[in-house]
């Protein structure tokens, strides 16, 4: 299974101000988070001031930490690949299936093709 990504929805980066600093909840309050949300931020990576307690976060790295973290979830795709909903990752053509459930579109009666299957190994 893989990793679980800290980041998890899209997030307003233009609200965070970039020499302003931002105690947790504060950061928490202006991106729509639970405070435990930005704690584990924190555990994984985001940067806090040194020496500062309760923690401080400057604004320029709480944007490159989510940025970044928005690109790790970015999956290239090539020429003949898929990504497969179910395991988050990039699928070749050949291990993907075609299968027929037989459900229509709205009032059309052509059968709706277009259900993949990735096969696992």
């Amino acid at each position: 299974m893989p990793s679980r990504n800290p980041v998890k929805k899209r997030y307003s980066l233009n609200i965070i101000r970039a020499k302003r600093s931002y105690s947790v909840s504060e950061a928490a309050d202006a991106l729509d988070v639970h405070v435990r949300t930005v704690q584990s931020w924190i555990k994984s990576g985001l940067r806090p001031l040194e020496g500062s307690r309760p923690y401080l976060i400057m604004g320029y790295n709480l944007k490159s930490f989510l940025t970044a973290e928005i690109q790790k979830q970015k999956h290239p795709l090539g020429p003949d690949e898929f990504y497969c909903v179910r395991c988050h990752q990039a699928v070749a053509g050949s291990q993907m299936e075609s299968i027929s459930r037989g459900k229509t579109m709205g009032q059309d009666s052509r059968h709706f093709e277009g259900n993949l299957r990735h096969l696992r190994r």
